[in-house]
């Protein structure tokens, strides 16, 4: 995004292009991109990194992780709030 003078995608007027979205469909770990993108803009980058940083810790050990099913750590199983939500679609996508 440097290229553009911006801090993320969100910001730039061609948002959300055609890369963005080949680049969202490519891993399961991208599936909340775009609410990421919409969180950015409306409570700020600190906030932001809060929430996924929540989002992606094991309620274990504190462990992140990102679309691992179990936690690379302690082993729980979903290793995180994003896998709970999303088990499914990362376990049909990593097949």
């Amino acid at each position: 995004m440097d290229q553009k003078g911006l801090d993320y995608c969100g910001q730039c007027s061609d948002y959300p292009c055609d890369e963005l979205k080949a680049f969202q469909k490519e891993r399961p770990h991208r599936i909340n991109l775009w609410d990421d993108m919409k969180c950015l803009l409306e409570k700020g980058i600190e906030k932001w990194d809060s929430e996924v940083m929540d989002k992606y810790k094991c309620p274990t050990c504190g462990t992140i992780n990102s679309y691992d099913l179990v936690c690379r750590k302690c082993g729980l199983k979903p290793s995180c709030k994003f896998v709970e939500t999303n088990y499914q679609q990362i376990e049909a996508a990593m097949k």
